[in-house]
C-alpha cells in the first residue's frame, strides 16, 4: 500500500485531446504552444500519480489519466471537486492508435527521479516541462527519450552545464529554453545541435554574443528571441540563416540601426518587433528588400 500523506499533491486540470498532430503557428514563432483555456477537471491527485500511472497502463497516458481520474472521483465519493484555477497544467495531443504524441506538464510537482517513466509513453514526440523543479540530473535522465523532435523546457532549475546533455537527442528539430539561469555558455552547448529547425530562447542572460553560434544553425527555420538582452549588434550573426522564415524580436533591445543584416534574410515571411526600439521610418528600407515578408509591430516608435 502506498502512503501519500507526506508528498506534494498538484492540480490535473486541463485534458485536451486532439486527434493527429499539432501544428505550429507561424505567428507563434518558436516559442512553446500556449496551454488551452479549456480545461476537463481531474481532481487533486498526489505528486508523481501520473508518471507512476504510466507504467501499469502500458505506456498509455489517456489510460493512466482514466485510472487517477476514477480513483479521485472515489476519494470525494462522486462528488466533482471545486477548483479555482483555469491554468491548464496537462496537455495531451493524441497520435495514431491511441498514442500520444505530445505531453504537456505545466506546474506539477515532478522530480529528476520520475522523469525517466515518462520513457513508457507510447509514441511520444514533443515533450514540454514548465514551472517544475528540475535541475541538470534530470535533464540527463530524459536522455532516455531519444525519440524525441520537440522539447520545451521553461523555467526549470537547469543551467548552461545541463543543456550539454542535449547533444544526446539526436532527432530532436525544435528546441525551446526559458529561463534566467541560461546565458551565452548554454547558448555554445544548443549551437551544437546543427539538426535543430525550431529555436525559441527566452532570458536576459542571452545576449548579442549568444548569437554567435546560433548563426551556425543553418537548417533553421524557426527562431523566436522574444524577452533577451539582443540588440543591433547581434542581428549581424543571422545573416547565416537563409532558410529562416519566422523571427520573432519582440521584447528585445533592437532598434532601427540592427535591421540593415536582416535584408539578406530573403526566406522570411513574418517578423514580429513588438514593443523594442524600432521606428515607422526604420522598417521602411527593411520592407523594401523584403516584399514578401510580413513585418508585425505594436507600440511603434
Amino acid at each position: 500500500m502506498t502512503c501519500w500523506a507526506n508528498r506534494p499533491s498538484w492540480l490535473i486540470i486541463g485534458l485536451v485531446l486532439v486527434s493527429g498532430g499539432c501544428q505550429q503557428d507561424e505567428e507563434a514563432g518558436a516559442g512553446a504552444p500556449p496551454p488551452p483555456r479549456a480545461a476537463v477537471s481531474l481532481g487533486t491527485v498526489p505528486g508523481d500519480a501520473l508518471l507512476e500511472a504510466i507504467g501499469p497502463a502500458g505506456g498509455n497516458v489517456l489510460a493512466a489519466l482514466q485510472q487517477i481520474r476514477e480513483d479521485a472521483e472515489k476519494r470525494r465519493g462522486g462528488k466533482p471537486e471545486q477548483l479555482d484555477s483555469d491554468d491548464p497544467l496537462v496537455r495531451i495531443v493524441e497520435g495514431k492508435n491511441g498514442t500520444v504524441s505530445e505531453l504537456y506538464l505545466q506546474g506539477i510537482y515532478l522530480t529528476d527521479e520520475s522523469l525517466p517513466l515518462l520513457a513508457e509513453v507510447n509514441g511520444l514526440k514533443r515533450l514540454h516541462l514548465h514551472k517544475a523543479p528540475i535541475t541538470n540530473a534530470g535533464l540527463a535522465r530524459l536522455t532516455r527519450l531519444d525519440q524525441l523532435t520537440g522539447l520545451s523546457l521553461g523555467r526549470l532549475d537547469v543551467t548552461d552545464e545541463g543543456l550539454a546533455h542535449l547533444s544526446e537527442f539526436s532527432s530532436l528539430r525544435r528546441l525551446v529554453v526559458e529561463g534566467p539561469r541560461i546565458s551565452v555558455a548554454g547558448a555554445r552547448q544548443i549551437g551544437g545541435l546543427k539538426q535543430l529547425e525550431g529555436l525559441g530562447l527566452s532570458g536576459l542572460g542571452i545576449t548579442d554574443e549568444a548569437l554567435v553560434p546560433i548563426g551556425g544553425l543553418v537548417r533553421l527555420k524557426l527562431l523566436s528571441l522574444s524577452g533577451t538582452a539582443v540588440g543591433d549588434g547581434g542581428l549581424v550573426h543571422l545573416a547565416t540563416l537563409k532558410k529562416l522564415a519566422v523571427l520573432n524580436l519582440s521584447e528585445t533591445r533592437v532598434s532601427d540601426l540592427g535591421l540593415k543584416p536582416l535584408e539578406d534574410l530573403k526566406s522570411l515571411k513574418l517578423l514580429r518587433l513588438d514593443a523594442t526600439r524600432v521606428t515607422a521610418e526604420g522598417i521602411v528600407p527593411l520592407q523594401r528588400a523584403l516584399p514578401g515578408c510580413r513585418i508585425a509591430v505594436r507600440q511603434l516608435r
